[in-house]
């Protein structure tokens, strides 16, 4: 069991597959425009804007009959495009990668919430926005304009931390430059089954955690329960690293 591991991919190819589909999950798919497909209780999302084919899911869902707790690691990773090759009759592997979401769960004395009054902002991150369950630091002044989100949500027991990286060219925000400069790998399907990119990503979700010390703020004096607060929340961090990545790999 792994304690990071990814959640969401957005994947695409650049050539409209909607016929073809059809045909193969016996289901009329008309171009531009967007379907839910269900398999093994996770929802696939389909859609064929301007000539592409663009495939949306969970890994754990997928794997895990619509579980999203559990966690998706480079086995996983291995199975999940495994079964959506079978599924779509396409070699899924072959897919370019326009958004991932690294997760990770830890226990945690507050509310997900909470955490918005203890932690600095992440650098380069603009703004942040409370919802009901949690809390969401983003790269744009809006959530729906950035590229990069870092959030904390409750999830059941758990507080979960996630990171998201999506492409979003119409912003001029594209995958390719998130994933070369944030996770040193190219934005593919083939890239999330190497044991480089898991490691990479888990520290890059990590690292910035990590950059939101409070200590690390200049203007104004931080709270003894920020800094405790914190202290807790990089020991569980620090635990699943340890519980997750090969000696190896730790740094």
């Amino acid at each position: 069991m792994y304690k990071y591991g990814y959640d969401t991919l957005k994947a695409f190819q650049r050539e409209d597959h909607s016929r073809r589909l059809s045909l193969r999950l016996n289901r009329e798919f008309k171009r531009n425009k967007s379907y839910k497909y269900s398999h093994n209780n996770a929802d696939i999302r389909l859609s064929f804007p301007n000539g592409m084919t663009c495939v949306s899911f969970s890994f754990p869902k997928l794997l895990f009959g619509g579980n999203n707790l559990e966690l998706a690691g480079i086995n996983e990773a291995i199975e999940a495009v495994d079964v959506m090759s079978e599924l779509l009759g396409l070699d899924f592997s072959e897919f370019g990668t326009s958004r991932l979401d690294v997760t990770n769960n830890i226990l945690s004395s507050i509310k997900a919430k909470a955490f918005a009054e203890h932690l600095r902002q992440p650098p380069y991150f603009k703004s942040s926005t409370l919802k009901r369950n949690g809390v969401y630091y983003h790269t744009a002044k809006r959530l729906a304009d950035s590229g990069r989100v870092v959030l904390f949500y409750n999830k059941e027991e758990y507080v979960r931390i996630e990171t998201r990286l999506i492409g979003k060219p119409e912003l001029g925000i594209h995958a390719s430059d998130l994933f070369r400069n944030h996770l040193k790998h190219e934005p593919l399907v083939s890239e999330l089954l190497k044991e480089s990119f898991y490691v990479n990503s888990t520290y890059y979700l990590y690292d910035l955690i990590m950059s939101a010390n409070p200590e690390k703020q200049k203007s104004k004096k931080v709270k003894e329960e920020s800094k405790v607060i914190f202290s807790e929340l990089k020991s569980s961090l620090d635990a699943n690293l340890q519980y997750t990545l090969p000696s190896q790999f730790l740094r």
